[in-house]
């Protein structure tokens, strides 16, 4: 059973004004990035692109924290650090491939009641991007915790549902984390189900080790 003691150290802990990477003080910064780690960041935020894949890091150590405090810890204003990183590199990707229709990949309910938003939608708001919902059926576990590609498949299977037509648009779907590939592959499979695209793109803010390792066979 939690006592006191401990849910105030949990308390201190997500609401301390640190770095989120590196964790040293922010001396009354509430951006919860310091300056060192803002610059180490942006040197190595480029675009790059794997057949319809686009994103502007790798999911290391440093994005893994920036991520996990934005969603987990309640510090929504790292959402304006991550919407000028990939400002530039999206709105590319957008007017190059002539895009009309913009998806964000969906949280469960479950996470929506307990975070209070979706991360990709707030990012796509504050650069004033316009999107379309799709819904999400089920409450998945957490990709992250399951290891095996068949558990990660099924995991995922008939998770999503697309509400309106696709037929004649250049969609581009968006998330935070390429891992796998599962998740956007259920996405796309949705997206024929309700009419025929001219084109389908992926950009997301980062990707994982695994999604080079499994990119040929999305």
């Amino acid at each position: 059973m939690w006592n006191l003691k401990k849910l105030e150290t949990i308390k201190a802990f997500v609401f301390s004004n640190k770095c989120s990477i590196c964790y040293n003080p922010l001396d009354g910064d509430h951006s919860y990035i310091c300056q060192n780690c803002k610059e180490k960041v942006i040197k190595k935020t480029h675009l790059r692109k794997f057949n319809k894949f686009y994103f502007v890091l790798d999911y290391d150590s440093d994005i893994k924290s920036l991520i996990k405090h934005f969603k987990f810890y309640n510090k929504k204003n790292i959402s304006y650090f991550l919407s000028d990183l990939i400002k530039t590199s999206i709105y590319k990707v957008i007017s190059e491939n002539k895009i009309d229709l913009i998806i964000p990949v969906p949280i469960n309910q479950e996470k929506k009641l307990e975070r209070g938003f979706n991360q990709i939608n707030v990012i796509l708001e504050l650069l004033n991007i316009p999107y379309e919902e799709i819904i999400r059926n089920k409450n998945t576990y957490p990709m992250s915790k399951l290891k095996n590609i068949y558990a990660r498949h099924f995991n995922i299977k008939s998770s999503f549902t697309v509400p309106f037509n696709t037929s004649n648009k250049n969609i581009l779907i968006v998330d935070d984390i390429l891992t796998t590939g599962n998740t956007v592959k259920e996405i796309i499979k949705e997206i024929y189900k309700k009419g025929t695209p001219d084109s389908i793109f992926v950009f997301s803010i980062s990707a994982a080790n695994s999604f080079y390792k499994n990119i040929f066979s999305i």
